[in-house]
């Protein structure tokens, strides 16, 4: 039984509201769950590879540069700048300050 053109469009805009769906889960089920040097490396990765879908380039070259200093500071100097940033949006100033290596 070959599935007429309906029931074909039917399968594909079901198809695509599954795959949006599970899209969706993942992204909830992996928030706050990858470690802090993958949630930084992510967050400028995908800002660098929006920034070239779009031709801007300066812009992903400065989003790689940024990756490159946040990713020194964590291993030579023992400072994560996601976390720090992440304390001071949540209004934790001087929690966010105490955890400077110079504090």
């Amino acid at each position: 039984m070959k599935p007429s053109n309906g029931q074909k469009l039917w399968m594909y805009e079901t198809m695509c509201l599954i795959r949006h769906y599970e899209d969706s889960l993942a992204v909830a089920y992996f928030e706050g769950k990858l470690p802090p040097k993958i949630q930084k490396g992510l967050a400028f990765d995908l800002g660098a590879g929006l920034a070239l879908v779009y031709g801007l380039m300066p812009l992903a070259w400065v989003l790689q540069a940024m990756l490159v200093v946040a990713f020194s500071a964590l291993l030579f100097g023992k400072f994560c700048l996601g976390a720090y940033v992440y304390h001071l949006l949540k209004g934790r100033v001087a929690y966010a300050n105490s955890t400077l290596p110079w504090a």
